[in-house]
């Protein structure tokens, strides 16, 4: 009967009756203390994959709107460039008349100046011909032959001015 003499065989049967008396006086309260614990645990579960489905669709609703913006940032870029085409276009036609424009005025001016200087060059050539038809003709003609010529030269010179 050595066995009930030795330490380890009283430690082991103390044992043996304190995890029966445990699990008939307090069976009860740690089973439903783990099934509220697995209650708990289960409900954490569900709200994180809850959480996670939510933050998924989250993600793909945040990554079509970022296709959905750069869609319509593309969008507007082209619209942007067609306008500048549009504008250049415009712009280029309105210099190229408006250059045309000024060489039309630059050409009429420059007409204008030279019939003006035309006209200038024969006022002054019909009068210094007249000086020298006059001079010539009162040097070597009579008074009566001098008027007389003098009036044809002015009717031929006031004709060919008008």
């Amino acid at each position: 009967m050595d066995i009930f003499l030795d330490a380890y065989t009283w430690v082991t049967f103390s044992f043996v009756v304190f995890l029966i008396a445990v699990v008939k006086f307090g069976g009860k309260a740690v089973l439903s203390m783990l099934d509220g614990r697995i209650a708990t645990i289960a409900r954490e579960i569900e709200t994180a994959e809850r959480l996670r489905a939510e933050a998924h669709a989250l993600v793909l609703e945040f990554e079509q709107r970022q296709r959905d913006a750069q869609a319509e940032a593309d969008k507007m870029v082209a619209t942007a460039r067609e306008q500048a085409d549009a504008m250049r276009v415009r712009e280029e036609v309105r210099m190229e008349e408006m250059l045309r424009n000024k060489e039309a005025q630059l050409n009429a001016r420059l007409s204008l100046m030279r019939d003006q200087a035309i006209d200038e060059i024969r006022q002054v050539a019909a009068t210094l011909a007249f000086e020298a038809a006059e001079k010539m003709v009162a040097q070597k003609l009579d008074a009566d032959t001098r008027n007389k010529l003098v009036e044809r030269a002015l009717d031929q010179v006031m004709q060919r001015l008008n």
